[in-house]
């Protein structure tokens, strides 16, 4: 499984928290409960999980009870973003995809009825997280 960790340290503080892709599971037997699965067994070992924001994966994760935080820009930030990717080298086809469903993936996520955090230009998921506090 190709699970990425990261940490990073401000202020002395380290923080850590673990990504958990979705889509890696969707070819696999028992999806998505595998997934939310996975993602419950890793409550508590991380400060933060940062998760697929499919709705049926985050339905099923807030049935077991687990608390949801989408953070995500906004719409009008697409060039803005478009840029970020080129500059941090993603692979075009991720940028193709993205580009194309930006506005409907976004309005998506705006009619989920968790806890939501929209980014400014020239935010961060960094500044994201910091407003949770």
């Amino acid at each position: 499984m190709n699970i990425l960790n990261s940490e990073w340290v401000e202020q002395g503080e380290v923080r850590t928290s673990k990504e958990i892709e979705g889509w890696m599971y969707k070819d696999k037997e028992n999806y998505p409960d595998n997934y939310v699965q996975d993602v419950l067994q890793n409550i508590g070992k991380y400060k933060y999980l940062f998760i697929a924001t499919e709705p049926s994966q985050l339905k099923l994760l807030h049935d077991k009870g687990v608390e949801i935080c989408l953070i995500y820009p906004e719409n009008e930030l697409r060039e803005e973003y478009l840029q970020r990717y080129i500059d941090r080298d993603s692979p075009y086809d991720f940028i193709g995809v993205f580009m194309k469903h930006w506005d409907e993936w976004l309005d998506e996520l705006k009619d989920q009825r968790y806890k939501q955090i929209i980014l400014n230009s020239g935010e961060y998921l960094k500044d994201g997280i910091d407003k949770i506090k």
